[in-house]
């Protein structure tokens, strides 16, 4: 009859809706690291690529640190990596002042969005925060003085892309 079509027709429309909002949940879901719940690096770099579009009053910075020890307590106990991870990012988060953007980028790779600000000055923030970062870690099953690698790379105001600043940033990565 056509009440059995109308109320068949309300439920593959109920349906469509479950299966679209479920889907916009997984996406919102992989916008966030699911062990430190960080952003990761597509909503980082198309914040950091608007900043560079509208042409932010002063250049930027794009700082990057890595938990260096995180693949080598990996490959003996995972949980334990993860743990170190998931503190390591907390510490990082700390250290952030809160206008400034943070993202993983990688496994265990930061990303720190310094805007405006210069080189020398994103420099010594970075520095300061490997400091901090360096001081030991104690989890459950594991204690660490962390390895932290840092990098940087500056916006030269000349159009650059922001994955091409990441991965100059990334590349500079050191000890």
């Amino acid at each position: 009859t056509g009440d059995d079509e109308g109320s068949g027709d309300r439920l593959l429309a109920d349906a469509e809706e479950v299966t679209s909002r479920l889907a916009e949940l997984k996406h919102r879901e992989a916008m966030r690291h699911p062990i430190t719940d960080l952003i990761t690096r597509e909503p980082f770099l198309a914040k950091v690529q608007t900043e560079l579009t509208l042409g932010a009053p002063a250049s930027g910075v794009l700082g990057a640190v890595r938990f260096a020890d995180y693949e080598r307590l990996a490959a003996f106990d995972q949980d334990a990596a993860d743990e170190a991870l998931r503190a390591f990012a907390k510490r990082l988060q700390g250290a952030v002042s809160g206008n400034r953007p943070l993202a993983q980028v990688d496994r265990a790779c930061f990303a720190i969005w310094f805007c405006p600000e210069t080189v020398s000055a994103a420099g010594a923030e970075l520095q300061a925060r490997s400091y901090v970062l360096g001081q030991e870690l104690t989890g459950e099953s594991y204690q660490l003085t962390p390895d932290i690698e840092s990098g940087a790379a500056a916006d030269l105001g000349d159009g650059e892309e922001a994955a091409v600043l990441l991965a100059r940033a990334l590349a500079a990565l050191t000890r």
